[in-house]
């Protein structure tokens, strides 16, 4: 700017210059970074910004931070347009301000730019205890507990081992990647390791836990002499089953399941058999581990059945042969009157009545009994002579113990072989007559059929008078 004055005579003076300078306001102030993110207790990448628009040259800066983008703090002797941070230790904001040092200027500041700082995993740890399981069967469930140290998520890796517990580690088998692993089926001892990752540069590994596995024992074997045991129905019977030391014997009704019937390596039957039974035993040892199989022990019972011939009569005098089966040997109470107490075919001749008893014994031992009865009854005795003289002695031709014989048949002849008398059942008597007319003194003969086993008794009856 210039004035001009002009005087009363006309003439004019023209001033110095002014020059005014208007300052605009500061702009493009933003600060950045190679990597937002960084490991724990390590530094990040140079924070940079952009060159300012505007403004008075050279500019001054002053670099801030925040531990919560909320309140922030000088740096001091951080004045330079670039700022090297050191190892942080946890999340960390920055801002540049662009500093106007005129009156009427104004200090720009830059965006808040953070770094995250990722924090070392803390709390990984297996909460199931180390244990012992038995071979072939699946251990508890491993759970891990919740890590601490990284708000960002958590990604999981368990391990496995079977070397040991510093060595051999690889990814477990199946589902290994959730905060809790099942382990399979297990044949020996297995050490597990649980590594959590978080954010880019945090890992822990956990310790070690190991799953002892127990060899299963062997499968017992028959103390008895045969792998089937022969038992006679109503009796009971020891099994014996050999196990290792410090095992013991679990005997069962079935070969897998079932109730448990008696701990032990001799085992009796709860009840008397009377069929064929099946029994299973399993070792188990002192870690409770049981052997893959049981073995089995079968029970065969053996019914004798004696049978005995059909009750028989025979004529006192006679002989029947009698008859058994059912088993190897036998043995006839009361012996008297047999051919024979151990035939299984003896010859029976009883004086009186009497009932055999016969006892029939298997191969195995085992016996039953059953009876006969043999009933003796007398022979007859025919009368010899007839008086017919009406005197009420020997006046009828009388065949003594002919009532044991109802269906005998009794015919009476002449010397020329006439019959001059027949009856069935022998009821009444011969009187020495036919039609009711008395016969002649003589001798007559008879025929009596007693019945259709036993041979006709003959002879002859004289009537005297």
């Amino acid at each position: 700017f210039r004035r001009m004055a002009t005087s009363h005579e006309g003439c004019s003076v023209t001033s110095k210059e002014i020059l005014i300078v208007v300052i605009r306001p500061f702009s493009n102030n933003i600060i950045s970074t190679e990597t937002n993110d960084v490991c724990y207790n390590e530094k990040p990448a140079p924070l940079t910004g952009t060159t300012p628009e505007e403004g008075i040259k050279p500019y001054k800066y002053q670099w801030e931070v925040s531990f919560d983008n909320v309140t922030y703090n000088i740096i001091p002797g951080a004045t330079a347009e670039s700022y090297q941070p050191g190892e942080l230790t946890t999340t960390t904001w920055f801002k540049r301000t662009v500093l106007a040092e005129e009156v009427c200027g104004k200090d720009l500041a830059s965006n808040a730019l953070k770094i995250h700082v990722d924090k070392p995993i803390a709390g990984n740890d297996i909460l199931t205890a180390s244990s012992v399981t038995c071979s072939g069967t699946q251990p508890l469930l491993l759970q891990g507990s919740e890590p601490a140290g990284e708000t960002a998520g958590y990604t999981y890796q368990w391990l496995y081992s079977t070397k040991g517990p510093d060595k051999g580690f690889s990814p477990a088998p199946g589902v290994n990647t959730l905060p809790d692993y099942q382990p399979p089926v297990l044949y020996q001892t297995t050490w597990y390791k649980r590594v959590v990752n978080s954010g880019f540069c945090q890992q822990d590994t956990s310790s070690d836990i190991k799953v002892e596995v127990i060899p299963l024992p062997a499968t017992p074997q028959s103390s008895n002499s045969t792998s089937t045991v022969v038992v006679c129905a109503g009796n009971t019977v020891t099994l014996g089953a050999d196990v290792s030391q410090n095992e013991k014997a679990e005997w069962y009704d079935a070969p897998q399941g079932g109730q448990l019937l008696y701990t032990g390596t001799n085992f009796t039957t709860p009840k008397p058999l009377w069929s064929d039974a099946t029994y299973y035993v399993q070792a188990v040892n002192t870690q409770g581990c049981s052997s893959t199989e049981r073995e089995t022990f079968k029970i065969h019972v053996v019914t004798p059945k004696a049978v005995a011939s059909e009750d028989a009569t025979i004529i006192e005098g006679k002989q029947i042969q009698l008859s058994a089966k059912g088993g190897e040997t036998y043995s006839w109470s009361p012996a008297v009157g047999l051919s024979s107490s151990t035939s299984p075919r003896p010859m029976a001749s009883p004086t009186q009545t009497t009932t055999y008893t016969v006892t029939a014994t298997t191969p195995e031992g085992c016996s039953a009994t059953d009876q006969v009865t043999i009933t003796v009854i007398p022979r007859i005795i025919p009368a010899n002579v007839i008086t017919a003289n009406n005197d009420g002695y020997n006046d009828r031709f009388i065949i003594k113990n002919i009532e044991y014989y109802p269906e005998c048949y009794v015919e009476i002849y002449t010397r020329w072989g006439e019959k001059i008398f027949e009856s069935h059942g022998y009821k009444e008597a011969w009187d020495g007559t036919k039609n009711g007319k008395p016969m002649p003194v003589s001798a007559y003969y008879y025929i009596i059929r007693l019945n259709n086993q036993e041979e006709p008794v003959s002879g002859s009856i004289t009537i005297i008078k």
